[in-house]
């Protein structure tokens, strides 16, 4: 086997011991040591991989987050986009609230961005192909929609909205379409 694959497949091994610990405990109490016995491997080879287990989070879910923008890429919307990622953290619920609550809500925030970016700004490109938009307004209307779609999935994730993903994706689209024919009638047709 070569080195490039053994070393991701020990990495994957810690990430997977990690997310293991965290639907049962939280991050605080779980340790190198354990995560090291976990995969049968030495403490030193964890730091030959990780400086500490927060970057091994990091790596961990940017994993995972590569494998949805995967997944993304071959949707066509905006909306299946979402739903990915909300059906992501369903499956993974108390691992993400372990994390965000131990790390902040930084990290999630900005995983979120990264990873739905490129999409979101597709669509936005596409949605507003037809309206005679000054320079710059797709990128600060895909950032405005970044934004507001992050902190919605946030809020769904600590249970401070109280919607099923459906209906956060339904209600986002709405506001969406009207906002998009607000921009027709602010600044015209092409």
């Amino acid at each position: 086997m070569k080195q490039r694959e053994l070393s991701y497949n020990t990495k994957a091994a810690l990430a997977a011991a990690l997310r293991d610990r965290l639907k049962r405990e939280p991050l605080n109490r779980v340790s190198v040591k354990e995560l090291s016995e976990d995969c049968e491997i030495n403490r030193q080879t964890f730091y030959y991989h990780f400086a500490d287990i927060y970057e091994l989070i990091f790596w961990a879910f940017r994993e995972d987050m590569k494998t949805l923008t995967e997944r993304q890429n071959s949707v066509l919307i905006w909306q299946d986009g979402f739903y990915l990622v909300f059906d992501y953290l369903n499956k993974n619920r108390d691992v993400a609230l372990n994390v965000y609550r131990s790390v902040g809500h930084e990290l999630f925030r900005d995983l979120i961005h990264e990873n739905v970016y490129s999409i979101l700004r597709d669509t936005v490109a596409q949605d507003f192909s037809e309206i005679a938009l000054p320079d710059g307004m797709i990128d600060f209307y895909t950032s405005y929609c970044i934004i507001s779609l992050t902190g919605l999935v946030e809020n769904w994730l600590t249970g401070k909205l109280n919607y099923a993903p459906d209906e956060i994706i339904d209600k986002t689209e709405s506001i969406i379409n009207a906002q998009i024919e607000g921009a027709k009638a602010i600044y015209g047709k092409k």
